[in-house]
């Protein structure tokens, strides 16, 4: 099925995220930016995103 996460996708993409935690948090420190928290499904979301094929933001959005 298109666009289906297996289980080893979501674990390889949140090790990936994991791995990259420390230097994202020495960023953060020095920017002055708070660490970003998560509601509800927006994990979820940014995952599928992530993941997507073409990682294109979505029309509308400004990004």
């Amino acid at each position: 099925m298109a666009g289906h996460l297996s289980a080893r996708d979501v674990a390889n993409m949140s090790g990936r995220i994991w791995d990259h935690l420390p230097a994202m948090l020495v960023y953060f420190k020095k920017e002055g930016l708070p660490v970003p928290t998560f509601q509800d499904d927006e994990m979820a979301d940014l995952i599928a995103f992530l993941h997507s094929a073409n990682g294109a933001a979505p029309s509308g959005t400004g990004s």
